[in-house]
């Protein structure tokens, strides 16, 4: 019979357990890492500032200027353009800019604004069909048209109440007519034409100026230099131009030439105040300068310079 095999025993030589050798030792801590910003990696980043939204809005409305410029025959120097372009390939290859490419950029789109005023990214949009919106209708059109419309919308509206107003007043002047046109009304359209007639001056006035700002519109279209900034001002010219049609017949009748005296009508001067305000100032500094010679010399206001949206006539 076969013995038995004896079973192993451990010496003291072999370790009763063996971990992992990778346990055993222990890993260095990684050290934090280094403040480098003395390096001239780390420099040039602290220098770089990031493309935030207001200054790619710059960029672009800079890159409109330009192509405006090539498409209309605008000389621009080719600094000028090299400034635009090199932040413009910035941009566009995801880089961040530095603030010697920010203030070249500034520059540049400095000198594009003076050598292309008074058009502006604003008035390119105001006369973009494109960019614009709906009005009385599905096409689009732009800012400046539709103020043009509107224009032509309020003369029309003005026109009408001076006819309507001239042929009452002639009714009325007539007793057999108006008894016939208005019957037991008579009475009341006397009242009515009476009221009129005196609006009448303010109508042919605010016509003028209606015409003037419709002519001046025109101009701006065709040039790319309406800015809708100015409409408030479009505003006032229509109020002074309802005022100086009315005012204007307080002080003459006739309007005097080198060979003599030529009959002018009261509408007609009412029209020309509206039309141009400073025929009424204009008047108004000369009969000053006639009655009060030392106050005529204080009594006008400060000379301003005319903005480009002033200069149509």
């Amino acid at each position: 019979m076969a013995p038995e095999p004896t079973p192993l025993r451990r010496t003291d030589a072999e370790p009763q357990d063996r971990p992992d050798a990778e346990s055993e030792t222990e890993r260095p801590e990684s050290p934090p890492p280094a403040n480098d910003t003395g390096s001239p990696a780390r420099a040039a980043e602290v220098d770089r500032a990031p493309v935030e939204g207001g200054f790619r809005k710059r960029v672009e409305e800079a890159q409109a200027l330009l192509a405006f410029a090539s498409a209309n025959g605008r000389l621009v120097d080719d600094a000028t353009i090299k400034q635009i372009a090199d932040t413009l390939t910035l941009i566009a290859a995801g880089a961040a800019i530095t603030a010697d490419a920010r203030t070249a950029f500034e520059k540049g789109y400095a000198k594009l604004a003076v050598t292309l005023a008074p058009i502006t990214v604003e008035t390119l949009r105001a006369t973009d069909d494109t960019q614009g919106r709906t009005f009385w209708g599905n096409t689009k059109i732009s800012d400046a048209r539709i103020w043009s419309r509107k224009l032509m919308l309020l003369s029309a509206l003005v026109a009408a109440f001076i006819l309507f107003s001239e042929n009452i007043s002639r009714i009325i002047q007539d007793e057999d007519l108006a008894a016939n046109t208005f019957g037991k009304w008579h009475d009341a359209w006397v009242v009515v034409a009476g009221i009129l007639q005196s609006l009448t001056p303010f109508a042919y006035g605010l016509f003028g100026a209606c015409a003037y700002l419709l002519r001046a519109c025109q101009k701006y279209i065709h040039k790319r230099e309406f800015n809708p900034h100015y409409i408030p001002e479009y505003f006032t010219r229509l109020l002074l131009g309802g005022v100086s049609g009315a005012a204007i017949l307080m002080f003459t009748e006739a309007m005097l030439t080198g060979d003599g005296a030529v009959k002018i009508s009261a509408s007609a001067l009412a029209f020309i105040a509206g039309y141009s305000n400073d025929f009424l100032f204009s008047f108004i500094e000369r009969v000053i300068g006639a009655l009060m010679p030392k106050a005529a010399t204080t009594s006008g206001p400060p000379k301003q310079e005319t903005t480009p949206q002033e200069t149509a006539s």
